[in-house]
């Protein structure tokens, strides 16, 4: 009995739960020593992880791709749009019409290019700061699902260690 005990007690000190080894730099994700992108760590993600995390890992890098892409059309839209309002506002000009009393009277006309130039630069300055607010969340949650499924797939190890107390020697298991 005391043999099946002490192989007993061997085999936990021996026993490690089989998991890979996950961490996380900035964008770049190391399973087991091997660099991934966002994209492939997320197809990782849906082979090896629960189907929650998974979900939540592609949802997040969506959001983030929607940022990226709200960013970039903001920026289109706002280059654009400053280029259309100069080129506008060069024509924009005075006109003398003189009226039936003798008056001359100065009427200013703005070109349509100007007003559009400014709408369009306004709506960029939107999808801008829209596409700021997609990335900074979009990321956040991309790293904190990460950083729940690293946690998830930690190595746990059980060891036997001698350990002396009032009573006095005795094997201690640690895990």
């Amino acid at each position: 009995m005391q043999k099946l005990f002490l192989l007993a007690i061997v085999a936990l000190s021996a026993m490690t739960m089989s998991a890979q080894s996950i961490m996380r730099a900035g964008n770049t994700y190391y399973v087991d020593g091997m660099s991934m992108k966002k994209a492939a760590f997320a197809m990782h993600m849906q082979q090896n992880a629960e189907a929650n995390l998974a979900m939540q890992f592609q949802n997040a890098l969506k959001l983030s791709n929607t940022g990226w892409a709200l960013f970039g059309a903001g920026l289109g839209a706002e280059v654009i749009g400053g280029i259309t309002y100069l080129a506008g506002s060069m024509k924009y000009y005075t006109q003398i019409v003189p009226t039936a009393d003798g008056e001359v009277p100065t009427v200013t006309t703005v070109p349509a290019a100007t007003v559009v130039g400014a709408l369009l630069a306004a709506a960029g300055e939107g999808l801008t700061i829209a596409g700021i607010v997609c990335l900074g969340v979009g990321y956040s949650r991309m790293h904190n699902t990460a950083d729940i499924y690293a946690y998830s797939q930690r190595k746990t190890q059980a060891y036997l260690s001698l350990k002396a107390n009032q009573n006095g020697l005795g094997l201690a298991l640690n895990f």
